[in-house]
């Protein structure tokens, strides 16, 4: 997966966009990269553009999903944000 970013710092704003397949590591290592690169707890708004990323099945376990997401988030301290998604059909 390949993550592509911008972060607008007088608008609190980080733009992303991923491409690819979606990878729980791939994830992890972007947000450490992010958070070696800016300041994450001035980010108070994300845009996160989602229509590259294939489809893939449900995952099975997607309590687990959500877990690892938040753990990945919070090791990262990103505190509380608004968060526009951007896909191309509602199952995304």
């Amino acid at each position: 997966m390949k993550v592509e970013y911008q972060f607008f710092e007088e608008l609190e704003l980080l733009i992303h966009k991923f491409i690819g397949e979606f990878s729980l590591t791939d994830y992890e290592n972007y947000i450490d990269k992010l958070c070696q690169q800016i300041n994450v707890s001035k980010v108070k708004k994300m845009f996160t553009d989602l229509r590259e990323i294939k489809d893939s099945p449900m995952p099975e376990d997607i309590p687990f999903l959500i877990n690892e997401l938040v753990r990945i988030r919070e090791k990262a301290k990103i505190k509380s944000l608004k968060n526009i998604f951007l896909v191309n059909k509602p199952i995304s």
